[in-house]
């Protein structure tokens, strides 16, 4: 068993413990992105109202964000194993409860489950992340979790929309023993150490606004789709494994984009690459939601050019804008985690990245019900609408922030060359 100590970079297993979170970040992620869209089908099937599937489906996250501000005494009195693998267990004792229920009351019941388990695992893991990991590789770091955990949560909607074609309670069998799996993961590699996580402050969040407002449109839009979408699919008639193709699009442009995306924001910096990805995904989220008027589109400019072959069909064109969206929401969870790191210093780090996570578990609870409120009174064209307002605000702050450093890099120019 892992020996107890501080859990900073000079703990003996600080190497095993990274490498555990990395693997806990993909296990957790994978569960996650099964889940979420497959209980709205569930739900939908079951005659349950839009808006209640949104609130179901925001509820584990607002415990997330409820949790935040306990985690500290959490970790301080029992230590870092112990609350990680809790949360896991009690996670996977939900999800395996959930498709034998058939009370709107017994599903709700089991989804704040969810979320006091998914509380504990992803505060305890960031925290522990943000501990183990030393300065000089802390933004390495942070990418490779955002990377693992991104990638899990784009590959999970596939596997259980796959699982659910051939047994409708196989995904969330599949989740459960993915999240035992990762209990004892946890129990195995990662020190019994005890941390206290510095508290959020008004300094912090100001330091820390740019990625955090990022993650938190990140959590909005991907939660959005993950939980709606594959509902709103169902609406519109397609059965389960179509719907899993249109998923499978979007983690096809999720996984082409992460890495080399995140290495360009490497090389020309994290702000810059996040403004091309806010703004290529406020058009990809419009093309998702608008599929037919973009075939039309494409169709009146193939007549015009006098084109005798036929223009693409719907299938391509819907599948085209979904790896568009993969290709520029995939890679903004990482790029914000590092942005994170370079923005704040060692000892400010385990706050801010504790208000990293409450801002993407805000942004994931009120994703499906914001916009399943929406979509029951303005229809399924305005499902994305919510998300695309996000990302435009981001790229907004984006543009505002770096013409403030501009304006105060020439007047410091300025006031050398005046001395």
């Amino acid at each position: 068993m892992p020996k107890s100590g501080p859990p900073t970079p000079e703990h003996p297993l600080a190497g095993v413990a990274l490498g555990t979170l990395y693997a806990l970040g993909g296990l957790l992620g994978i569960s996650l992105g099964i889940l979420n869209p497959i209980i709205a089908i569930v739900l939908e099937e079951r005659g349950v109202d839009g808006v209640l599937i949104g609130a179901n489906a925001s509820l584990p996250f607002v415990c997330v964000a409820l949790a935040a501000p306990l985690a500290g005494r959490a970790l301080r009195r029992v230590g870092l194993r112990r609350v990680v693998a809790v949360g896991l267990l009690a996670y996977a004792g939900a999800a395996v409860a959930f498709p034998e229920q058939t009370g709107i009351g017994a599903w709700f019941g089991l989804r704040g489950l969810m979320g006091l388990g998914l509380a504990c695992a992803m505060i305890g893991t960031q925290t522990g992340l943000s501990c183990f990991a030393g300065e000089e590789r802390r933004a390495l770091a942070n990418g490779i979790y955002g990377l693992c955990f991104g990638i899990g949560l784009a590959v999970g909607p596939v596997v259980g929309s796959y699982l659910y074609g051939l047994a409708h309670h196989l995904p969330f069998s599949a989740a459960a023993v993915l999240l035992v799996q990762a209990g004892v993961l946890v129990a195995i590699g990662l020190p019994g150490a005890r941390a206290e996580p510095e508290r959020a402050s008004a300094r912090l969040l100001l330091r820390a606004a740019i990625p955090v407002q990022a993650v938190l449109a990140y959590g909005f839009a991907e939660a959005t789709l993950l939980t709606l979408y594959p509902a709103v699919l169902v609406r519109q008639g397609f059965t389960a494994m179509a719907v899993a193709h249109h998923l499978a699009a979007f983690v096809l442009g999720g996984l082409l984009g992460t890495l080399p995306v995140s290495h360009l924001g490497d090389r020309l910096g994290y702000r810059r690459v996040l403004f091309g990805c806010g703004l290529a995904g406020i058009i990809a989220l419009a093309a998702l939601m608008r599929i037919d008027s973009v075939c039309t589109l494409i169709a009146d400019v193939w007549a015009l050019l006098g084109l005798e072959s036929r223009p693409p069909a719907a299938e391509f064109v819907a599948g085209a804008a979904a790896i568009a969206t993969g290709l520029t929401l995939g890679p903004v969870f990482a790029l914000a985690l590092a942005l994170l790191a370079t923005l704040l210093s060692r000892a400010q780090l385990p706050g801010g990245t504790a208000l990293f996570t409450a801002a993407f578990a805000v942004g994931s609870a009120g994703g499906p019900w914001l916009s399943a409120w929406l979509v029951q009174h303005e229809g399924g064209r305005h499902l994305f609408t919510p998300s695309m307002a996000l990302f435009g605000l981001l790229v907004l702050s984006l543009a505002m922030n770096w013409l403030w450093r501009r304006l105060r890099s020439l007047a410091g120019a300025y006031a050398i060359d005046a001395g």
